[in-house]
Formats: structure tokens, sequence, C-alpha cells
């Protein structure tokens, strides 16, 4: 079974090549070399297996190999159980050894025996040959030599290094005698390092200037500047760096030997530049400037891979330092840094403000300019000069994206952090064409569609969106998706078109315009064909031809719209503002002519009336604060557009922070007051929650929203409190009437005691409404709610009293019938008694004696008697129920 063995060190594996006199000067060097070995490895495999041995080896060397970086040095190569590495500075070999010494009894402390790691370094300083990956030569022959002479934990040293690190604190230092050992140089002397364990050495680090051009933001200015700046190198850093470097993109890595000549000299970078490029009115230097202190200078040379910077957090134009290097300078008051330094949380970079650097007026947006920079014509579709028209990549965009709307929510920082990434990570030329954006960046794709939204009206898509549509309002036409039937000679020669196929889509295109000369589309697609050919004039021809066959409102306006853009390019700015002042006559609210008779209001050095108009726009839609802030057409005038918007910008901010305050409180005293039907409606909980969410951002749109929900949750308290108000007068309003008619009935009741209850009942509802009526005319939310929810249950009490009345009043009718028919029956009665009894025998008395045949005697005069008491008893009876009935209270 075939085991690993440790390799021993041989002399000639660090013998040179050739012989030193032939190497060049510069190849020889003064180097201190740093042998590390583990004592025992070989043992250990033996005892422990491979695996176990392999793992102590990379456990070794991540533990020194650090150590060495820290200290300047450079591991060379891993020999098995031992590392070799060299420096330049010899006292920090010693440190990087002491330090790999006290890392390793920081591992072993606590660890099984065999779980340790011990072993033995030494440090030899002399003249080696270094070359790009290996070093050679007798300073590492005998470093090599001496090291087994060391043991376990012990660090041995050189004459030749102790002489230059003798001078060290909290060191001691013990001649080794030599005496008993065989094979070694003759006048050899060793020296065994002894330390203290308050012995702590900080990190040899060197302060670094990197200079980096973004050469995507501004190539053709900046290029001469930047030439100028290395040419005249020597009178601006000459004296002031120990180490430089420039790199195959022209960056620029300046190690200074006084990390606080740093900011002197990123001025005077800075200062260079913007005198070199004044005449060419740049917002900002294309430049990425950061100042940080590192390890970078290792055995003489200039190493950056430790260099660690998210260049995407590095504003051109403006220093950053890290939070090493600001610890490094020191605080002083010829600069600050923002923000403001956490010594608990640091962020890796913070912008350097130079106190003694005039503070230009802050530019929202950096790369207006930028966003249409190149050596063409600007392009019809989009207005980019990087490509011509045939090649724009607008045209791969087959819908309305409404990303400018999403931008809106963004802060400013991101904004430009945005359009940064796209103008750095895409390149897009003539010879890439409409396939040049094919990147994975989802950022780089969300800034393409807002740069190409700037003129989307004039753009091949626009047109597939009125393709079928018969609507006639502009703004519908605009928001809504057309997602008609589509297809034909004309769409196939539209969409070859967009791929480019200018052959084809002419072939197509004449033949459709045969068979349909009024159809406006082809005009249209026949017009773009033409402007892709650069034939403007034909061009012309095909919109005015489309605007002659426009049926509806949208087909005319933007024929309009193509016709103005074609006037705009040959700079006929007369022209292209009559068009749009007729697209305005068509449709006076079609924001997109607003903002074009804006640009062109510049254009023609209106800027007064220009800016006017555009903050009113602004104010009407917030879409075209995004458009102000980016569109390269207004490049030329961000000094007076860029201020307002930054006090549209405050004004927002200031009164979403206002209507915040009011509107917290307002949400919380909502959520009490309101009913759970109330909140399904609007719930001003969520309304807050809403509020909170977008306050975490600072944009403008996040600010017009937290106005908006804002004045709805205090609006909906006044809202609420109003439809309350008004509900409890209805309720108020009905209540009235059927207590007074309550009031009017127990009035009008005869029997008292019967209605002594109710009254009292009544008396306390008519107190309670009283208090309600005061409320009404009161103004606080809560108690007009308890109002609104007590004169519910006070309807309910007096539906009870009401029920109560008629229930009284029915038995006060039936009382009433009883006593009139009582009284009736017995009058009547007595009637009939006199009349049966009294009047009936006088009369029949006069009767016999004028009719003495009738003949009804004394005997039987009873009989006859009997019959007048039931006739008259029974009509007594009814005729008493008649009155009664007749006589008794209805009401």
């Amino acid at each position: 079974m075939k085991t690993y063995s440790v390799p021993s060190k041989k002399a000639f594996q660090f013998t040179p090549s050739k012989p030193i006199g032939e190497y060049p000067e510069e190849s020889v060097k003064k180097i201190a070399v740093l042998f590390t070995d583990i004592v025992g490895s070989s043992k250990f495999f033996k005892s422990y297996g491979d695996a176990t041995g392999r793992k102590m080896l990379r456990q070794h060397q991540e533990i020194a190999s650090p150590a060495v970086l820290e200290h300047g040095g450079i591991v060379v190569k891993v020999l098995g159980d031992s590392i070799m590495a060299y420096f330049s500075n010899p006292l920090e070999a010693l440190k990087s050894a002491i330090k790999i010494q006290q890392k390793f009894r920081d591992y072993n402390q606590g660890k099984e025996l065999r779980e340790q790691i011990h072993i033995r370094i030494c440090v030899h300083f002399g003249d080696g040959i270094v070359e790009e990956k290996d070093i050679f030569g007798d300073v590492v022959n005998m470093a090599a030599k001496f090291l087994p002479l060391a043991g376990g934990d012990q660090i041995f040293i050189s004459d030749e290094l102790y002489r230059h690190a003798s001078g060290l604190s909290l060191l001691n230092f013990e001649s080794v005698d030599l005496s008993s050992k065989k094979n070694i140089f003759k006048g050899l002397t060793l020296y065994k390092v002894f330390w203290e364990q308050a012995a702590v050495f900080d990190p040899y680090v060197k302060t670094l200037l990197y200079l980096k051009p973004v050469w995507e933001l501004d190539k053709s200015h900046f290029a001469n500047a930047w030439d100028s700046l290395i040419d005249n190198k020597d009178s601006l850093w000459g004296g002031r760096v120990e180490k430089e470097s420039i790199f195959s993109d022209k960056s620029i890595a300046l190690i200074l030997k006084d990390p606080r000549s740093s900011l002197p000299l990123s001025r005077d970078v800075m200062q260079f530049l913007h005198s070199k490029l004044e005449k060419d009115g740049l917002p900002f230097l294309p430049l990425q400037a950061i100042i940080d202190s590192g390890p970078y200078v290792r055995a003489d040379k200039l190493i950056l891979e430790d260099l660690n910077v998210d260049w995407e957090e590095i504003k051109p134009g403006n220093i950053y330092i890290s939070f090493s290097a600001y610890k490094d300078i020191g605080n002083g008051e010829t600069f600050s840094i923002f923000p403001k330094p956490d010594e608990k949380h640091p962020q890796s970079f913070y912008k350097l403000n130079l106190n003694d650097q005039p503070q230009n007026e802050p530019c929202l947006f950096l790369y207006q300019n930028v966003l249409a920079q190149g050596k063409f014509p600007p392009c019809y579709y989009c207005g980019d000069r990087k490509h011509l028209a045939v090649n724009c990549p607008s045209k791969q965009l087959t819908q309305i994206t409404q990303c400018i709307k999403k931008l809106g929510y963004l802060p400013l920082e991101e904004i430009n952090k945005l359009f940064f990434n796209y103008l750095t990570k895409t390149n897009m030329t003539i010879e890439d064409g409409v396939g040049s954006l094919n990147t994975s960046d989802p950022a780089a794709q969300w800034a393409h569609h807002c740069f190409c939204e700037l003129k989307m009206v004039f753009q091949l898509r626009f047109l597939r969106e009125l393709w079928n549509t018969r609507e006639d309002c502009w703004n519908k036409v605009r928001e809504n998706k057309n997602e008609g039937a589509k297809g034909g000679p004309i769409w196939l020669g539209q969409d070859c078109i967009r791929v480019s196929k200018l052959d084809q889509a002419e072939a197509i295109l004449s033949n459709a315009l045969a068979k349909h000369p009024g159809d406006y589309r082809v005009h249209c697609a026949m017009g773009f064909l033409k402007v892709e050919e650069k034939d403007f004039s034909q061009a012309k021809h095909y919109f005015s031809r489309a605007l002659e066959n426009a049926e509806t409102r949208p087909q005319k306006i933007f024929a309009h719209f193509l016709l103005s853009r074609l006037f705009y390019l040959n700079y006929d700015l007369a022209t292209a503002e009559d068009r749009i002042m007729k697209i305005l006559h068509l449709d006076p609210n079609c924001s997109e002519a607003i903002y074009q008779g804006i640009i062109l209001q510049f254009r023609r050095q209106k800027n007064t009336e220009a800016l006017k108009s555009l903050i009113r726009l602004i104010r009407t839609e917030r879409e075209y604060y995004v458009f102000a802030l980016i569109d390269p057409e207004l490049a030329d005038f961000n000094e007076i557009i860029h201020p307002e918007l930054s006090n549209l910008f405050n004004e927002a901010r200031d009164e979403a922070k206002q209507i915040c305050e009011e509107a917290e409180e307002k949400a919380k005293k909502l959520d009490a007051q309101l009913t759970a039907e109330e909140k399904a409606v609007n719930d001003p909980k969520s309304l807050w929650s809403r509020i909170e969410e977008l306050s975490k951002t600072d944009s403008y749109f996040s600010y017009m929203d937290i106005i908006h929900f804002g004045s709805s949750i205090i609006n909906t308290g006044s809202r609420y409190l109003e439809e309350r108000r008004k509900k409890l007068l209805k309720v108020l309003n009905e209540l009235r009437p059927r207590i007074e008619n309550c009031f009017m009935l127990i009035d009008n009741f005869h029997h008292r005691n019967l209605i002594a209850n109710v009254s009292r009942t009544l008396n306390i509802l008519q107190t309670k409404m009283n208090n309600y009526w005061d409320i009404f005319r009161g103004a606080d939310p809560e108690k007009i709610k308890d109002a609104f929810m007590q004169a519910k249950e006070l309807t309910q009490e007096l539906e009870q009293v009401e029920l109560e009345l008629e229930k009284l009043k029915t038995i006060q009718q039936v009382l009433s019938f009883f006593t009139i028919f009582i009284k009736k029956t017995s009058i009547y009665q007595s009637v009939n008694l006199i009349v049966a009894f009294l009047l009936f025998p006088i009369f029949v008395h006069y009767l016999n004696f004028f009719l003495p045949e009738v003949r009804i005697t004394p005997q039987n005069i009873w009989e006859y008697q009997k019959m007048v008491l039931f006739f008259g008893g029974f009509s007594g009876l009814c005729l008493a129920v008649m009155v009664a009935t007749k006589n008794t209270p209805k009401e």
C-alpha cells in the first residue's frame, strides 16, 4: 500500500537555473525568507494515517498563510509540511513569524496531543533572485539549511535579520550555540527569538488611492483629459507615492508614502481633470476614486487581490474612503465623510467631502447627457446616438411597459445606480443592432425600458397599440391594451420593419398600399420604413397620407406626432411646434403633446414659460417628474430644471412628513371609532401600514402616495363623521314626530292612572333625544358614533312605548264603549219601563174608550206589557250599541 511521505527540503530545490550574475539586475533583491516546518510530521502520518495527516497539513497552511499576507509577505510555495514565503521588509518577516507561532499556540490550547500542531520557523535576510512565481539564491538555501536546528514552537533568525530586528519592543534574542552542529557554514550566527505575551503586531498596511475611469460614460471627451493626467503624473504625485501601477483599462493604483497625502492628492487629481473638461460642461467626472488601506504591498510588489470594492456603490465624480483608511488618516478639519461612521457597524466606503473643495449645486440625475451620446444622428425612435433607427433596440419592445411609473418609486441614488449599471454593463453599438441588449441583468433591462418609454409615441410599438382600436379617446388608447385580432399583409410588413428586414417589408407594404390605399396603417408603416432608410422626405409624405386617411382622433394625433418628430430632427422647430399645437387642438389634455411642446419651448429659448409649463404638468401627472429628470432632451437645461425638481421633491417630502403625523393620530382614533362594516370598506389601519411601507423609500412617488393615503385617512374621519351626523339626523328626525305623537296620545288619554308608567318612560326617551340633539350639534366623532348607536336603541324603546300606547288606547276605547253602552242602556231601559208600566195602561184605557171592540181587559193587559218590555228592551239594547259605537273616540 502506497502511503504519503513528507518531502524533505533539499538545497538544489532553491538553486537558480543559471549563475546569479546572468540574471537582470532588477531580479536580484534584498529579501527576508521565511520557512515553517511541522515538527514530527512524518511520525504523525505513520501513527494516524494519510487522511488525518493531510488534514493537519491543510490546517497548517490555513493558519500560517494569512499571517504572511498580513505583513506584506508572499507565500511562494508549500512544500509538504513546510511553507516558504518572502518579504521585502525584514521586520515584517519577523512579526509574521511571531504571529504565526501565536496563532498555533491559540489553536493548540485545549486540544488533545494528537490534534495539536507544533511548528518551527526560521527567517534569513540577504540577496535573492526574485522571479514572478519563485525565489532562488543563497538566502533561500541558507534558510532551508538552518530550519531543522529550531525546535517546536521556536523561531530562529540569522544575524543578518537580527541587525534589523533587535530594536523591536517586547522581544528578546538569545544566541544559538552551534559548536556541536556539523555541516553548518562557518561564521553563521543564529538567534532564538523570545516574545512576551503582550506582543501584538498590527498588519502591514499601506494607503491605496485607486482611480478608475468609467469609459462607458464619456470616452470621447474624457480620454484626452485622462491621457493628459498620466502625462503630468510626475508633477501631480511625484515624491508622494512609493508604488504606482497603470492597468490595461488605464486605471491607476497609487501606494502613498503618507496616508494623509491621499486627501490633497485626490483633490489635485479632481481639479486637474475638471480643468481639462471645463469647456465640455459635464455634470460629473466619469471617474471612480477610492482611498483604502490594506496589505497591498507584498514583497515590494503592488498586489490588489484583496481589493474588494462594490463599484456599483461608488458614485462617479466623488471620492470614497474606506473605514480603515479613515481611521489611519484620523479625523480632521480638512475633510468630512458621509454618512457619519459607526465603529460598531462600519460600512465599506464613505463619501469623502473635502472642505476646501467647491461644492456645486447637486445634479439630481448624472447621466442625461450620457444616455444619448454617440457618433450618429439622434435615433428617430428613441433619440440615442449610439445607433441608427434601423438598429434601435426599442423595436424589440412590443408593448407599453409602464416602467417609468415604477422608476418614480426609487430614491434618486438608486435611479443613478440603476442607469450607471445600465450604461456600464451594456454596450449597444451599430454592429450589435437590436440584439445588443441580451443581458440577464433585470436592472439594465428596466433602465432600458424607461429610456425607450420617453419617446414611446414615436415608436413602432405604438402603431401596434392603435392597430384595430376604434376608441376615440387618446388616453384610453394609451392606457388600455389592444388585444384585438392582428394579422394580414400590413401587419406582416410592419413586423418585417421590427426585425429590420427592410427589403421584404417594402415589397409587402407596396402590395398592401396598392390594395388598401385608404388604410392609414399602411401609410404609417411605409413612413417608418422610409425613416429607417433615412429618406425623411418620403417619410413625411407617407405620414401626411396617414393623417389624411385617419378616422379617429387617436389616429390623427399619432400621425401628427410622427410628423412633428420628423420636423424636430430636421431642426424645423416652428413646424414641429405647429404639429404639437394641432394635437392639443384635437385633445387639449394630451399630456404627451404638452410635454413635447415644453421641450420645443426650451429649444426655442422660451425657458421661463417652458419651466412653468413643466412644473404645472408634473403637478397634474407626476410621471413627468421622471421624464424631466432623465430625458436627455432636457440635459442642456438641467441647471434650471433640477433645482425646481428638487423643490418639488422637498415640498412633497415636507408635506408627507407633516401629513404623516396627523394621519397616524387619526388612524389610531379611527381604528377605535369605526365599526366593522366601515372598516371593511375603508380600513385606516391598512392605509397606515401602506404609509409606513412607503416611508422606507426616499422617493418622489412614495411621498406623493403618502400624501394621498394620509389625506384619505384624515378625510375618512371627516367623511364618516359627516355620514354619521347625517344618519343621526335622519334617526332623530324620524323619532321627533313619533315622540310628539305619543305625547299627544297621552295628553288625550282620559284614564290617567293607566298611562302613568308609559308617560314616565316617554319623558325619559324625550330627555335622551334632546341629549342626542346636543351631541349632533357638536363635532366629537366618538360621541356621535355612540349617539347613533344609542339612537337606534332609542328607536326600539319607542317602538315598545308605541305598542304599549296602542294597547292602552284599545283598552280606553273598550272602556269608553262600555261606559256609553251602559249609560245609554240604562236610559233606554228606564224609558221602556215607563212606557210599559205607566204609559201603556193609560194608552190601553183610552184605546178601549175609543175602540171598545179592541177588548183589552185588565186581565190580559200583562201579556201586552210583556211584549212591550221585550221589544222595547231589545230595541234599547240595539240603540245603545249603535250610540256607544258611534260616540266611542277613535284616536
